[in-house]
């Protein structure tokens, strides 16, 4: 068993833990709640682009009639930008590398600096030049990544893209969504192909400015999503470190009591054990 001298330096250590843990609980929660403000204030919008800017697009290309290069698909993946939020990061990219055993000649394009390296880490090539930095989104991000994408499929470098992503449903719901955002065609399951729009002044010219315009649109939505789930994530698990460590410091406080007791205990015991001995030394010299 350990003594008093390495069970207090042990204490200190584990408080000091428990101080950083809970710093960075609280810190997350005030991202979880700018995540979700931003999530409330933009679902109109995202509801908006489902139900009339998608099924206006898909009905534009059905009857341009246009076709999808031929290319390899492209995944674009939001993981983490940090670690620290249990198996957040994890699920996601096992889920990528399942899609990519799926189809292996699939490009990966990652957002977030947690992700990427589990990737590398694992010997899967990933798009290394089109890697973006997460951190809290913001429109301009969306726009910087829809742009180099749509350019990566225009110039047939990828046939298809789908996004991988966390979606928030509540605080502790966190869902793994995949939705296809190229080739704009008909919905997968076949809804809204009976929708007939009219473009002014062409089908062409509206198409070209609302597709960069909704694209970004969605996945600036998807990673404030993304970005939400990450913290929450983090929350749960420095709530769950916190309490570990609390429960380590009752455990090691116990333990330091009783090494205290044994002590007390033994300097009792031999200050009785020296006492008994001058007394019995006295009794012998009175004998004598």
């Amino acid at each position: 068993m350990p003594g008093a001298r390495e069970l207090r330096a042990r204490i200190d250590s584990v408080e000091e833990t428990r101080k950083i843990t809970n710093a960075m609980r609280l810190i997350a929660s005030a991202r979880l709640r700018w995540a979700a403000g931003k999530l409330e204030g933009t679902a109109p919008f995202f509801r908006a682009l489902e139900e009339q800017m998608l099924p206006a697009i898909r009905s534009g290309c059905v009857g341009a009639e246009t076709k999808a290069p031929a290319g390899p698909p492209g995944l674009l993946v939001i993981g983490a930008e940090r670690g620290m939020a249990g198996a957040f990061n994890t699920n996601v990219m096992q889920e990528a590398l399942r899609l990519r055993k799926q189809e292996p000649e699939t490009r990966l394009f990652v957002v977030g600096d947690r992700g990427r390296r589990f990737l590398q880490s694992r010997s899967v090539p990933v798009e290394a030049e089109d890697c973006f930095p997460g951190g809290r989104p913001d429109r301009a991000m969306a726009r910087r990544i829809c742009a180099l994408l749509l350019d990566r499929y225009e110039q047939g470098e990828i046939g298809a893209l789908r996004l991988l992503y966390t979606h928030m449903r509540t605080r502790l719901d966190l869902e793994l969504r995949c939705a296809r955002l190229l080739p704009l065609g008909p919905a997968e399951d076949g809804a809204g192909e009976e929708a007939s729009f009219e473009f002014v002044p062409d089908r062409r010219t509206v198409l070209d400015d609302l597709i960069p315009a909704v694209l970004s649109g969605y996945l600036y939505c998807a990673l404030l999503s993304s970005y939400g789930a990450e913290q929450s994530a983090r929350v749960q698990a420095m709530e769950t470190a916190t309490q570990n460590a609390d429960g380590l410091l009752d455990k090691l406080e116990l333990s330091l009591r009783r090494e205290r007791q044994a002590a007390v205990t033994r300097e009792i015991t031999e200050v009785s054990a020296g006492a008994l001995a001058r007394r019995q030394e006295a009794e012998r010299s009175l004998r004598t």
